[in-house]
């Protein structure tokens, strides 16, 4: 598995924190082609804000590029008799920008502050590893890199168009996983007393 579970992750948090709110939130996978999709899904019409987008900065940083025993030989999850769940990692940093698009700057710097209120004082990030019908749980921890920056100028073909504030945060302690089933071998055998 790899790095789509915390990009799945991340986005389901955040919707969880934002639910009560008007908010329109876009993932990874929507936010490279944020202008398209919203073309796509108002027909071409007005915009509606205010919205979230969550884009992974580049891909991700490989942590460890050797060969190490969590990397072949890793946890064994479950195992009965008859078969072993074993799951290989390798440590990786996934980082992210979170864009809040409004149309007012007050309204952009009260969605960040809570934002950032969230991301300090919930950072666990809870993804479900899926495998051979088994969910997997892990958790990682968020943390904010960045500080809030002002990135309105960017897009903004007059002023006062829209406000887009940005900030950035990290998933530090995240893996790429290999699970696999293994067959487990038992040899029967009994102790013969009487040669004792």
């Amino acid at each position: 598995m790899s790095a789509y579970l915390y990009d799945e992750a991340l986005v389901a948090k955040i919707k969880n924190w934002t639910e009560n709110t008007n908010i329109h939130i876009y993932g990874p996978n929507q936010a490279g082609r944020l202008v398209e999709t919203l073309a796509d899904e108002t027909k071409d019409n007005a915009v509606q804000l205010p919205i979230l987008s969550i884009s992974r900065v580049g891909g991700y940083e490989i942590l460890n590029t050797n060969k190490k025993r969590l990397t072949y030989d890793g946890l064994m999850y479950d195992a009965t008799l008859e078969k072993s769940v074993q799951l290989n990692a390798i440590p990786i940093n996934v980082s992210y920008q979170l864009d809040i698009w409004t149309r007012y700057f007050k309204e952009a710097d009260a969605f960040i502050r809570n934002m950032i209120f969230n991301v300090i004082n919930f950072p666990t990030l809870q993804i479900i590893i899926p495998y051979n019908n088994m969910s997997i749980p892990h958790n990682s921890t968020i943390r904010l890199i960045t500080g809030v920056m002002d990135t309105s100028d960017d897009l903004r073909l007059s002023i006062g168009e829209f406000t887009r504030l940005s900030i950035g945060i990290s998933i530090d302690d995240a893996y790429i996983w290999d699970t696999r089933i293994r067959d487990n071998i038992s040899i029967d055998w009994e102790l013969d007393e009487s040669n004792l």
